[in-house]
């Protein structure tokens, strides 16, 4: 069928503006198109894509596009009234400062999850792994990268989903895919099965009645009904982690080379499992309950009570006044450990295009590097003594978080930095330093052996005494035959997950759902915390001990692991990579002098 693209003018109840709907089902494109649409006023024309690595037939297309397809629509249609604006009291704090809907969301990595140059390296190295199974492998991780986009795409009959047919097209599908996951991807999915096995690995259920779930009782239908055909009706599901849970538990099975199944499965990302065996879960007894929304869509004010603002406002910028103001009011930043990725998308703006401005991205930065400082972990040193010529010390590490640290993707990890310096602030000796790649240094002063393509894995430790033994808390996936994997769909478990447990910690699940720690023996190693006991060189008269805990996104080994394989998406991020992109971020510190 040719695409037919209708425009529909409201001007019902004070909102006259257009917006375009899609009746029809497009043909499928190879990209090279432009969706049209205005763009956010971040957004650049698109020079550079080929000198980024991508072919011409994949340049970037147009953003901020207001259009409807199949059940879905961009997030410019909800911006348009679910955003700030001068005029307009609604997606303000207290302060009056800005906590808008549409343009936190934008700069988020939920909103980004299809820009990710990350992913769609990591994505290509995967199918040319296992070229025979190519389609099918980007068909299962675009169910959670392009939700919308896919399942569109499967409503008509169009499957399977590529880059190609997604992200890189012209017109609806590809307007869909660009915006990752969206407002009417999260806001349509049924509270049926949430919380059950059926539901993991993007096993969510969109409906077809163009409901949009919320949080409140009895909302003004009317403006939003007329102006989008989506109705909005409450649903208390949206404010609960079994939601999350829907594409935060991920369970994979290996595939051969040649793109034939091996049976072994294992779970690539467990975080909602991790959370329902801790202290944090609502839903099985927790002692300190919270769920993911608490955490990250945080919906307090500074002084700790609840958020309270008008939910929307006119398209034109006015408040509506039959839209009251509701509390509390849960922020879409979406902030968590991810302060590169915002990174990512400024720098390769022209290729990659965002919706978000550089201003909202920084912002999201800095809400991660927040969370990441405030509400993570904490670090303490206990015993210090000098014995000889060495310092001794425990260093101890809790977690604050609900769930492991760091979780999700095994691109990710946290590491304990120690420095001895004497009394004039001279480095005596230290551990967990790195280069300006990201990288753990040796005494040698080079990276070690672990963090070079084809390596070792670093060992869980329970004792320092010189660089070449870093604290590093990780998981590392495995081949299948005793050695690393850092192909997804290569690995059949882990060779080592000793990730610090979240508080209260118990699971006895055996197989791909298991939260279980893998290769640590260690009776300082509990649900909350890990010690470990530190001994280095220490200066001949007074000095202090600087101990730091840092967190990487993606570790420089892992990234290098990616760009092995050639392919257009490798390429573009390799030329992203700058010098410090991967400097690691600083979860907390503590210096304790002695003599």
């Amino acid at each position: 069928m040719r695409l037919v693209l209708v425009a529909v003018v409201v001007a019902t109840m004070g909102c006259p503006a257009p917006v375009t709907v899609d009746g029809g089902v497009e043909p499928l494109s190879d990209g090279g198109g432009s969706g049209g649409g205005a763009s956010s006023g971040g957004g650049s024309s698109g020079g550079g894509a080929t000198d980024a690595g991508l072919p011409p037939a994949h340049a970037p297309l147009a953003v901020g596009v207001s259009m409807q397809h199949d059940v879905f629509a961009t997030g410019r249609v909800c911006g348009d009234c679910h955003s700030a604006s001068a005029a307009s009291s609604a997606n303000r704090d207290e302060q009056g400062r800005s906590v808008d809907l549409y343009e936190w969301w934008s700069a988020s990595a939920m909103g980004n999850s299809a820009r990710d140059p990350l992913f769609r390296a990591v994505l290509a190295s995967e199918m040319a792994r296992a070229p025979a199974a190519a389609d099918a492998i980007s068909t299962v991780c675009l169910t959670c990268h392009t939700p919308m986009a896919k399942l569109a795409l499967e409503h008509a009959n169009a499957l399977p989903a590529t880059l190609a047919n997604t992200v890189y097209a012209a017109g609806a599908v590809g307007s869909l895919a660009r915006d990752g996951i969206s407002c009417t991807l999260c806001h349509q999915v049924q509270p049926t099965g949430l919380g059950l096995e059926s539901s993991f690995s993007a096993g969510f259920i969109i409906g077809s009645g163009r409901q949009m779930y919320g949080p409140f009782a009895a909302p003004f239908t009317n403006p939003m009904v007329s102006r989008t055909n989506f109705t909005p009706t409450q649903g208390p599901h949206v404010q609960q982690s079994a939601l999350c849970g829907s594409c935060h538990v991920l369970v994979t099975e290996a595939l051969t080379p040649d793109g034939v199944g091996t049976g072994h499965r294992m779970g690539e990302q467990l975080t909602y499992l991790e959370w329902r065996a801790s202290a944090f879960s609502t839903e099985s007894g927790g002692t300190t309950p919270a769920s993911c929304q608490d955490c990250h869509m945080p919906d307090r004010q500074d002084d700790g009570q609840p958020l309270t603002t008008r939910l929307a406002r006119r398209p034109e910028g006015g408040d509506f006044p039959p839209v009251v103001a509701r509390s509390p009011f849960s922020r879409h930043g979406f902030a968590g450990a991810n302060t590169l990725l915002p990174k990512l998308l400024r720098q390769g703006r022209a290729l990659l295009q965002p919706e978000a401005s550089d201003a909202a991205l920084t912002a999201a930065e800095q809400r991660s590097r927040d969370l990441l400082r405030r509400q993570t972990a904490t670090v303490s040193v206990s015993g210090l003594t000098r014995v000889g010529d060495r310092v001794e010390l425990t260093a101890r590490v809790e977690s604050r978080v609900g769930h492991k640290l760091p979780s999700g993707y095994p691109s990710r990890r946290a590491f304990l930095e120690v420095v001895v310096r004497d009394a004039a602030g001279a480095i005596v000796s230290q551990s967990g330093v790195v280069d300006a790649e990201g990288r753990l240094l040796g005494q040698n002063g080079q990276p070690l052996p672990a963090e070079l393509v084809g390596g070792p894995t670093h060992p869980h430790r329970t004792r320092v005494t010189s660089a070449d033994e870093p604290v590093v808390w990780e998981s590392v996936m495995s081949d299948g035959h005793g050695g690393a994997s850092f192909s997804l769909l290569g690995a059949e478990g882990f060779v080592k997950d000793n990730r610090l447990l979240p508080r209260g910690h118990r699971d006895s699940t055996v197989g791909p759902l298991s939260t279980a720690s893998v290769g640590v023996t260690d009776a300082d190693f509990l649900a909350g915390s890990d010690s470990v006991q530190i001994s280095l060189p220490a200066p001949s008269a007074a000095g202090r001990v600087e101990v730091r805990v840092r967190y990487q996104t993606f570790h420089p080994r892992y990234l290098d692991e990616q760009l092995v394989r050639p392919s257009p998406e490798a390429t573009a991020l390799r030329n992203l990579r700058t010098p410090g992109l991967l400097s690691p971020e600083l979860i907390d510190e503590v210096v304790v002098p002695f003599n």
